[in-house]
């Protein structure tokens, strides 16, 4: 491990972000994004110290996730079958990119991320489904 990494957060309008950083929240340790940090199992390992922002965006990839599926899917029941079908693609796409996975850190990660984007899709769409029917606004021409 290679000497303490810093943690810097920039949010546009209370901090001023350095110059090249996009607009928006960056999140860096002194290193820029790849997709090696998606794709690849070893990039989780606790022992790194960028893992834990690579963890961080996985949680925070299946919040934005789960609004999407809610938006897509429209049906609370169908919510486990679309986000499992993308986990897999997930699945076999770092397969492709660096083999299959054996580190228990991407397991988890992935696994308490598809548990976050399903519970919070089908809250959604329960709550969506269980509003009332307006029928006057229906009759009116």
């Amino acid at each position: 491990m290679r000497g303490a990494a810093t943690l810097q957060v920039h949010v546009v309008g209370r901090l001023p972000p350095s110059s090249g950083d996009p607009p928006g929240i960056t999140i860096t340790q002194g290193t820029q994004p790849t997709l090696d940090q998606l794709l690849s199992p070893t990039r989780m390992d606790l022992d790194q110290s960028f893992s834990s922002v690579t963890i961080l965006s996985f949680f925070l990839g299946a919040l934005i996730c789960s609004m999407v599926c809610s938006a897509v899917v429209e049906r609370a029941w169908q919510c486990l079958d679309f986000c499992g079908t993308m986990y897999f693609l997930h699945l076999i796409s770092c397969c492709i990119y660096s083999g299959f996975p054996l580190e228990w850190e991407w397991w988890a990660a992935n696994v308490l991320s598809l548990v976050i984007m399903v519970l919070l899709s089908e809250y959604m769409l329960v709550k969506k489904e269980q509003q009332p029917i307006e029928m006057d606004k229906m009759w009116k021409v």
